[in-house]
């Protein structure tokens, strides 16, 4: 079988396409799906040690 170099040309950038596609989707739902990489320090509750802010009566 004799394939035409123009037909083999646009297969390969149709395949080429196409497997470009399917690994932007791959990296979406793998990045949606993986655990959070989000290093913020646990602070836990802030205590309250001052007084409340009162305005000042005119």
């Amino acid at each position: 079988m004799n394939v035409s170099p123009s037909l083999f040309l646009s297969l390969t950038r149709t395949f080429v396409k196409l497997f470009s596609l399917v690994q932007y989707l791959t990296e979406g739902f793998a990045r949606i799906f993986s655990p959070t990489d989000d290093h913020y320090p646990e602070t836990g509750v802030q205590p309250f040690d001052s007084e409340p802010y009162a305005t000042p009566k005119s």
